[in-house]
């Protein structure tokens, strides 16, 4: 719904996972659906920017009983946004800081992070922060850039050698199969032979006792005369 760009279902459906992951206690995922709450309600055509903190504020304090620094992470990185949109820029500053001193490893919240620090200086007029943090956010899209491509050509490597093993196997196939019809051609072939011998002997054994028949008869008729 968020696609479509439909916050009224987006939010009820949010809502929805909310209640689920409360009832069964999962408590991440409960603040990350708490922060999404807050996105819809900061991005939406009319922003409700104090709900927007509530749900933010709410995400940080489940993603603080969850104790995962990520998570931590994650939870003032979404109050970051929403101050940035508010234009509260100090606070958005602040918890930038705040959400990269906790947890610097996520290369998608750091590029928010250094994003959201890039805005709140240009917003303050402060051209060398603001060139500094640029210099990071791109650091880290071309880190992540060389990081797709590696993945993306390992993954393509795989795909090759799936891809050959695959052809290797079919090519075997065809091969035992050939040799199948070989064998089958090669064995009709040797009965054929078989049974052409077997007819030429019988035709000259046939031939002989004739032969030796008429060799016979003409003796006898020599010892009659």
């Amino acid at each position: 719904y968020l696609s479509r760009e439909d916050y009224t279902k987006a939010i009820e459906y949010e809502l929805l996972a909310i209640k689920s992951f409360q009832k069964t206690g999962q408590k991440e995922f409960e603040g990350i659906a708490t922060q999404g709450m807050a996105m819809l309600y900061y991005k939406m055509p009319t922003p409700d920017y104090q709900l927007a903190e509530f749900w933010a504020k709410k995400g940080l304090e489940l993603s603080n009983q969850s104790a995962l620094p990520r998570s931590i992470s994650a939870a003032y990185c979404m109050l970051s946004n929403v101050y940035l949109a508010w234009h509260k820029n100090n606070l958005a500053e602040q918890y930038a800081h705040l959400a990269f001193q906790t947890d610097s490893t996520d290369s998608n919240i750091n590029s928010n992070i250094f994003g959201n620090l890039v805005w709140t200086s240009i917003r303050k007029g402060d051209a060398e922060k603001a060139t500094q943090f640029m210099n990071r956010y791109r650091d880290i899209i071309d880190k992540r850039a060389t990081e797709l491509y590696q993945s993306t050509i390992s993954e393509m490597e795989v795909k090759y050698e799936s891809q050959q093993k695959e052809l290797h196997i079919k090519a075997l196939l065809q091969q035992k199969r050939l040799y199948g019809i070989i064998t089958i051609i090669c064995g009709l072939i040797l009965c054929l032979l078989v049974l052409i011998l077997s007819l030429y002997y019988r035709a000259a054994r046939q031939k002989r006792v004739i032969a030796e028949q008429k060799i016979a008869g003409l003796e006898q008729e020599k010892l009659l005369i």
